[in-house]
């Protein structure tokens, strides 16, 4: 019996310890700018930007290369909100016709509602 109640508080207090689940956080529409994507030797897609959990969790970038050829990519990202601005560099290699998942790039403390995320695509060359 002191096994089971051991046990119970054991669960519980990791539970209680682990705290509430991080809500996901995705920037769209005039959340989310782009530019450059079919410039400078690019030809991407951004499929979706997303962020879950806490500032240590980087965001997702799910990037589509719609050229043949693979290509190294090199995206500048900018988080603006709350006051608040972060800027970094991201890249990554991207086969021809193929989606990619970069990440690399964490957010600012806070709350990330009504932030915005800025995507400049610096690059695309041969791997």
């Amino acid at each position: 019996m002191k096994t089971l109640i051991a046990a119970g508080i054991l669960v519980l207090s990791l539970a209680f310890l682990a705290g509430p689940a991080q809500a996901q956080t995705s920037w769209t529409g005039t959340g989310l700018s782009i530019s450059g994507n079919r410039s400078n030797g690019c030809d991407m897609r951004v499929v979706e930007v997303t962020h879950s959990g806490s500032t240590l969790s980087s965001l997702r970038f799910v990037v589509v290369n719609r050229a043949t050829s693979a290509a190294r990519v090199t995206i500048e990202v900018t988080m603006t909100g709350n006051n608040q601005r972060k800027s970094g560099n991201i890249s990554g290699l991207i086969g021809g016709g193929q989606m990619a998942t970069l990440a690399g790039f964490h957010p600012f403390g806070g709350s990330l509602a009504g932030s915005t995320v800025s995507l400049r695509f610096l690059g695309c060359t041969a791997p």
